[in-house]
């Protein structure tokens, strides 16, 4: 399982033991592979939102120079990755809570609390991914009336190599990409594929448009059409 993750800490020497900590410890069937760390985080910057978006898991410090990160990521709304706050702030652990924080490690940080997160990352990434088959295969979640013939023949089809086939295909999309991709394949509606990540049905559509160019597709080729020969 890769996961694409991200480093947000103004204090250099902190921000370089957290990527050392990813960088050398081994968690059997968890690939981390970082794709940006920098040392300040703008809601309003575009290149920030692109950042969170190409990325499963955030690494952020609380107080980034003069500024809550709290106050940042409450922004991104369902653009928000999965979410581990490193901080020497303890006092901040309640509002990170309410924002949907994954993960709240207190500074200086040890291997052995690292070691404990990955292997709770890998715990909830592996249970996501369980709860999304279960739901693609209607095993007690979705009322198979409600699905239309094309549907239900599809899902009776459903094998593993699938998102195996997906993730060979589009190996450089986040895990959540692949996830949606792997709905979109089945057929589902915007509001449906809502219900399952637990987001606005407005958000699936954006997402819908920031991964068709994430994929590279031309603007006369749609999602759909490009999923048909994965």
């Amino acid at each position: 399982m890769k996961v694409k993750y991200a480093i947000v800490d103004d204090d250099p020497q902190a921000l370089e033991s957290v990527e050392y900590y990813l960088k050398n410890i081994s968690i059997d069937g968890l690939e981390m592979e970082m794709v940006g760390k920098q040392y300040d985080l703008d809601a309003n910057s575009e290149s920030d939102r692109e950042l969170l978006t190409n990325i499963d898991v955030l690494f952020l410090d609380i107080m980034l120079r003069d500024k809550n990160s709290l106050d940042i990521i409450s922004h991104f709304g369902d653009d928000q990755p999965i979410t581990v706050i490193t901080t020497a702030h303890d006092e901040h652990m309640l509002r990170a809570i309410r924002v949907s924080v994954f993960d709240y490690i207190l500074k200086p940080v040890d291997e052995d609390d690292f070691i404990q997160l990955l292997e709770r990352l890998k715990a909830k990434l592996e249970r996501d991914y369980m709860r999304m088959r279960e739901w693609l295969s209607l095993s007690n979640v979705i009322n198979t009336g409600v699905l239309n013939e094309e549907q239900a023949k599809q899902i009776s089809n459903i094998k593993d190599p699938i998102f195996e086939s997906i993730s060979h295909t589009y190996p450089h999309l986040t895990l959540l990409d692949k996830r949606l991709l792997l709905l979109i394949k089945f057929g589902f509606s915007n509001k449906e594929i809502a219900s399952h990540l637990s987001i606005e049905p407005e958000s699936v559509k954006r997402s819908k448009v920031r991964l068709k160019k994430r994929m590279n597709l031309p603007k006369t080729k749609s999602i759909e059409e490009a999923l048909t020969t994965v």
